[in-house]
């Protein structure tokens, strides 16, 4: 499975351009700011139909424009080949799949498998919990249907509920025991799918580590859910912690507690990753656990997700770079796209990699071809 060619119509900074794709590798170098991490969000955005650096699609919009589009031909695992068309114009988003418009746009996500590779990564080392929450969904929704419904009802009725929360004197408890009750059912499925992902990253996370860094040092990830103070998870177990937390749910106005405040504890050597590792420590631990989630994913799919490596070389010694470009260079590895400012870097790399590759040179937006 691969991305064939593209399409692209006013996002971000891309105005308009078609651009072919070697099935194999694809590098694209240039200045800062001037688009190369663009294109492999929009690549991004035709897998899983947002990007990955947002969660708003008015900031995929170039500047000036109230709409965008994105084509991109896809060649599947049996030789097909299938065109997706996704549109932004006033705020409604649309997914056409060969010409028909799709009902639902989440029953796209997880038809082409992605897993991106980026400088802000740093986010689930530094930042909050939501960002480690959003990497155990991006897995799962792409892996599992009936995890990305879950998480759908689960959202849905935890809106619903802070504002009964924020209601106050016209609190309905009845209504809100509806509530509690769809909450705990649907928590039940997500915390025991976060779970089994973390214990399944675990050893690979590890293991990729061990390969980057060469220096023996340990890893280790964590679970942190609400729902651990109980030996054996049912989905009564939310509703119970719901029932406890109440007042100061009502106090607060909004739901203190449950799977939408859970979070992944990285540790390096026994000691918090956050406050004890280097830079260099921190991006290698990010990008093994990017290449731990591209091998579940491979795995579960039977075939090679698409891999977008942004500015690798950022952060990383020469060695790790080294050790990473030859893992990508195997043959359990599909279509990879990297982006790099440094031209006699990446056309070095190519060299290495001895594959098959698309080299593009951009500059404000525009993309040329330089070598194929």
């Amino acid at each position: 499975m691969y991305l064939k060619s593209v399409k692209i119509y006013n996002f971000k900074n891309i105005a308009s351009q078609e651009l072919l794709f070697s099935p194999k590798l694809n590098c694209i170098t240039g200045n800062n700011g001037e688009g190369k991490t663009n294109l492999l969000d929009s690549i991004h955005y035709l897998c899983m139909t947002k990007s990955y650096f947002n969660s708003s699609d008015h900031y995929s919009l170039r500047s000036g424009e109230n709409e965008f589009s994105l084509n991109g031909e896809f060649v599947c695992n049996d030789a097909t080949t299938e065109n997706i068309q996704i549109s932004l114009k006033s705020s409604e988003k649309s997914v056409r799949r060969n010409g028909k418009t799709l009902e639902k746009i989440s029953s796209h996500i997880g038809r082409f498998p992605v897993v991106m590779i980026s400088p802000d990564d740093s986010k689930l080392v530094n930042g909050g919990a939501e960002s480690r929450r959003r990497l155990m969904n991006t897995i799962l929704c792409q892996l599992d249907k009936n995890y990305l419904h879950a998480a759908q009802r689960y959202n849905t009725a935890l809106d619903n509920r802070n504002r009964l929360l924020k209601s106050g004197s016209r609190l309905s408890t009845d209504i809100l025991e509806l509530y509690d009750s769809k909450l705990s059912e649907e928590a039940y499925y997500i915390y025991s799918k976060r779970a089994e992902l973390v214990n399944e990253l675990l050893p690979l996370v590890g293991k990729y580590y061990a390969i980057l860094s060469a220096n023996g040092e340990s890893t280790e990830l964590k679970y942190i859910s609400s729902m651990n103070k109980f030996e054996e998870i049912s989905n009564l177990s939310l509703k119970e912690i719901l029932a406890d937390t109440l007042q100061k749910d009502i106090t607060l106005g909004y739901t203190s507690t449950g799977v939408h405040r859970d979070d992944i504890d990285f540790s390096l050597n026994g000691l918090p990753l956050r406050q004890c590792a280097s830079q260099g420590q921190q991006k290698t631990f990010c990008v093994s656990l990017r290449l731990a989630q591209y091998t579940i994913m491979s795995s579960i799919y039977g075939l090679s997700p698409i891999l977008l490596l942004d500015d690798v070389f950022d952060k990383l010694d020469m060695s790790r770079v080294e050790k990473l470009l030859d893992m990508v260079a195997s043959t359990d590895f599909g279509q990879i796209f990297i982006s790099d400012c440094n031209y006699e870097r990446t056309q070095k790399l190519v060299d290495t990699l001895n594959r098959d590759a698309f080299n593009y040179r951009v500059n404000n937006g525009i993309f040329e071809l330089i070598q194929q």
